[in-house]
């Protein structure tokens, strides 16, 4: 949560409206992976792939930033890691969907100072 702060310049609504569209866009964009991966379409992969990572960048989601990174050098490279990089990032996305980070302390403080 603090790199999520410290990334929206220490405002928690940014935070949380950065880290709300994240949620929203990891239930659109997990099918989409899914989809190519089955059809072993890589290069559309790496092109979801690439997206998800820089929305990482702005969110603070360290594991899921993580993964999204090596999976888009993975595939870039090549080789038999893309499976193990791909089921990384399945389940990362499925871990911040399930448990998303929680803001409402951080704005109601920041509200309640000002």
């Amino acid at each position: 949560m603090e790199l999520a702060l410290k990334r929206a310049a220490g405002r928690p609504e940014l935070a949380a409206e950065l880290h709300t569209m994240l949620i929203s866009s990891c239930s659109e964009i997990k099918p989409l992976l899914e989809q190519c991966w089955d059809r072993g379409d890589r290069q559309t992969l790496l092109t979801h792939v690439h997206k998800l990572n820089g929305s990482t960048r702005y969110c603070g989601v360290p594991e899921l930033e993580s993964c999204a990174e090596e999976l888009e050098i993975l595939l870039k490279r090549g080789g038999d890691e893309v499976a193990a990089g791909y089921e990384d990032l399945m389940r990362a996305l499925e871990r911040i969907v399930a448990k998303p980070v929680q803001f409402t302390d951080y704005i109601h403080s920041s509200t309640t100072k000002a």
